[in-house]
């Protein structure tokens, strides 16, 4: 199964550290927010209390809250001020530091005479510009160096103060290197322009490439790296290059990539100092690729060639207990937090790790007990990360949610939640914890099916925060979130909005031309009148191969509409019908039996259409579907059937009203007519014809009804009929039946004397 996705957010990094901005791993925690040492860091002090055994039982929670609650009393005492009567004692004056030495002799065995002066006061400059840089007082260093060089710059001395001057400057402005980039970079590129032989060139294009991977631009960064490897590649920081440039990939989530180019480290320098730094990315990368039992393994490899390693570096086993957690191992992993928090109280982030084991208790359905840290990390760490997602954790109530694996989903959409979601997300707009917040808020809305606000509120964060880390799970809750405006649009039978919506959220879909989708469009379409778009929609859908016969009925009813009667046919063949039953078999008959009857196929009409009226219930077309098979009749011949079928159709247009059904009784009326005559059933035939004419919306239907009115009473022999049909029809001046009448009357007035000439 997959693992719970975790939602601790991801402080902001001290570089060099090991986890990017953009590692999206924040909500699923992915990477730990503690980055393993620098491999240009000072080394750490190794703590000189006894290892102790990780195998033994692992401290409780209970221990470990109390001790943290003990230490935070502790660092709140010592923060208060003195009483005044105790003084404070005043740290002596550093050696050295603002007093000018006059006179001092230089070194033993140094130049005399003046030459001598001038190399012990470089000397004592360029000492006391290395002490401030090694006690990490760069403001001071960076002005030493900077002074050095100004007065002594052919100096034997000089190429070092030219480079560690840059490395000053770097360490100043790499908390903020946008506005300090190209100053950077201008320093380092004087100390190579000027000391191209020095075997601190290779550091030099280091730190450039790493300027510039912290800059935002990767790129340019990973060819300052290649300058390394390639031109240097004897150096000692070939290997620190490498590390560097996975960072690059890395940053850019090429996860595939950084881990190649760490494991070729690891191959190809496998006693290297930086060997531990390659291993820590390929950590990082498997955790990018969510392979987290390969990361526990290689955590735990680690650990087994330095047994001392999480001495040193206590952040190792928050790495392997958060690997662990994402594979479902809460005990283990909550060991793992409870020894980080015993080896190293006051570690970075310790309120992240307590929550982190409030989680592990949630996930274990141990929810009391998971309530209890979670506001012990609130009393702890107030206002600090941890403490703010634990008050979003006793603010929610977990609840299943089987359709969805992330976490964000496992809760019910409460009103203290949605309370705590918008306080956090207005107050904290700018912290990791407020874009987690906003996340919420928009999945509390979707799950309220409150859809236009859930893809509003993720909106606004992509907005204000592009390189959010919680981008998987915004792009996950907007894609539901636009499905679901999009099913509810086509519930509420909107379609153009339904079209609109589509247009205005399409790259929030993951699948925007996926088969739902296409369905929904072509409903849209179809109910907006655009059939011919709805059928190439659902052709489209068809050639999917969907095993969903209904497919080829709707494409049917669409060309119908359009006027593609032999298409409605090629949709309809015997292997569609023989998938069809129930009502969607009798419209698929009643739509192809009507479109045989417009290609002239009279006998497979009749046949189509004999199956379909011989069901139950009345056909879906209705009237349609009897006009249609009278018609068919009347072609074959089988005029009593084709009458009834005819009648039928205007009885259920009788009860419809509309200008529409008039024309279409005027026609079944006309055709009943014509069906009657020609049984030479002539009475019949005009009561029809009058009907036809009551029926009629137009002074043309008018008179072409009265001119077959007044041919089925001559047939019937009613002269005094026929001429009064056609003296209404000369009235009307419609030709060309007026015209015709006209002729008709003449020949009825010559008729007498043409009989008696022939008698």
């Amino acid at each position: 199964p997959a693992a719970p996705p975790a939602e601790l957010p991801q402080p902001d990094l001290v570089a060099p550290g090991r986890v990017m901005e953009s590692n999206p791993a924040l909500a699923r925690g992915a990477i730990p927010p503690l980055p393993p040492p620098s491999p240009t860091a000072r080394p750490r002090e190794l703590p000189h209390a006894p290892a102790p055994d990780l195998g033994q039982a692992p401290p409780s929670t209970e221990e470990t809250i109390a001790q943290l609650r003990l230490r935070q009393e502790n660092r709140e005492r010592v923060a208060q001020p003195m009483p005044e009567e105790q003084g404070l004692v005043q740290a002596p004056p550093t050696p050295g530091r603002g007093v000018e030495r006059v006179g001092e002799r230089p070194p033993q065995g140094g130049p005399l005479g003046p030459g001598g002066v001038m190399d012990g006061d470089a000397q004592s400059l360029f000492d006391r510009a290395k002490l401030d840089f090694d006690t990490r007082r760069f403001a001071d260093a960076y002005a030493g160096f900077d002074q050095f060089l100004m007065r002594f710059p052919g100096h034997r001395l000089a190429a070092e103060a030219a480079y560690r001057r840059a490395d000053a400057f770097m360490s100043l402005s790499e908390r903020k290197i946008a506005p300090a980039f190209w100053d950077v970079m201008e320093k380092y590129q004087y100390a190579l322009d000027n000391f191209p032989d020095s075997d601190q060139a290779p550091w030099a294009l280091l730190m450039m490439g790493k300027a510039s991977n912290l800059f935002g631009e990767p790129f340019r960064a990973q060819g300052y790296f290649d300058l390394v490897t390639q031109d240097y590649p004897q150096s000692q920081y070939a290997s620190l290059a490498m590390v560097e440039r996975g960072q690059t990939f890395l940053a850019e989530q090429d996860y595939n990539r950084a881990l190649e180019e760490y494991r070729r480290i690891v191959e190809r320098y496998p006693d290297s100092r930086y060997r531990k730094d390659a291993e820590w990315g390929m950590v990082q990368a498997y955790f990018g690729l969510s392979a987290y039992d390969r990361a526990a393994a290689l955590v735990e490899q680690m650990l087994a060639r330095n047994p001392r390693l999480y001495l040193e570096e206590p952040e190792i086993l928050y790495h392997l207990g958060e690997a662990q957690f994402q594979l479902r191992k809460y005990k283990e992993a909550r060991d793992n937090f409870l020894w980080v928090l015993n080896l190293k109280p006051d570690i970075r982030d310790n309120d992240i790790i307590l929550a982190r084991v409030g989680d592990t208790y949630q996930y274990e359905g141990e929810y009391k007990t998971a309530q209890d840290v979670f506001k012990q990390v609130v009393n702890l760490y107030p206002e600090t990360d941890g403490a703010l997602v634990a008050r979003i954790r006793l603010a929610e109530s977990p609840e299943k949610d089987s359709q969805h694996p992330w976490d964000i989903f496992q809760v019910k959409a409460t009103t203290d939640a949605l309370n705590t979601y918008q306080e956090l997300a207005t107050k904290y707009a700018n912290r990791a914890v407020g874009q987690l917040a906003q996340l919420k808020l928009g999945v509390y809305y979707y799950k309220m099916g409150q859809h236009d606000q859930s893809i509003a509120a993720l909106e606004k964060l992509l907005q204000d925060h592009p390189r959010t880390p919680f981008k998987r799970e915004v792009d996950y809750t907007l894609n539901l979130a636009s499905l679901g405006l999009l099913d509810s649009l086509r519930q509420a039978d909107k379609p153009m909005e339904l079209m609109n919506a589509y247009l205005r959220h399409r790259p929030y879909i993951q699948r925007p031309n996926g088969s739902d989708i296409l369905k929904l469009l072509a409903w849209a379409y179809e109910k907006t009148g655009q059939n011919d778009r709805a059928a190439r929609t659902y052709r489209v859908l068809i050639s999917r191969g969907l095993n969903e016969p209904t497919l080829a009925v709707d494409m049917a009813r669409n060309l119908m509409i359009e006027g593609d009667h032999q298409g409605v046919i090629n949709s309809l063949a015997a292997q569609e019908l023989k998938a069809l039953k129930g009502p969607d078999l009798r419209r698929a008959w009643s739509l192809l039996g009507r479109a045989l009857v417009r290609q002239k196929q009279w006998l497979p009409a009749v046949t189509t259409l004999e199956q379909l009226i011989a069901t139950p219930g009345e056909p879906p077309a209705g009237a349609a579907d009897y006009a249609a098979y009278g018609r068919a009749l009347w072609n074959l011949g089988r005029l009593g059937p084709a009458l009834a079928a005819l009648d039928r159709a205007d009885q259920l247009l009788d009860k419809e009203p509309g200008q529409v059904v008039g024309l279409e009784r005027h026609l079944l009326a006309m055709d009943s007519g014509a069906v009657a005559r020609q049984a030479e059933n002539y009475p019949e035939a005009e009561g029809y014809f009058r009907k036809a004419v009551v029926l009629a919306n137009s002074d043309d239907q008018k008179a072409q009804a009265l001119y077959e009115l007044a041919q089925s009473a001559r047939l019937a022999g009613d002269a005094e009929e026929v001429r009064k049909v056609l003296d209404q029809l000369v009235k009307l001046k419609v030709d060309p039946w007026s015209s015709m009448a006209q002729r008709m009357q003449t020949d009825l007035d010559m008729a007498p004397r043409l009989a008696q000439v022939g008698n």
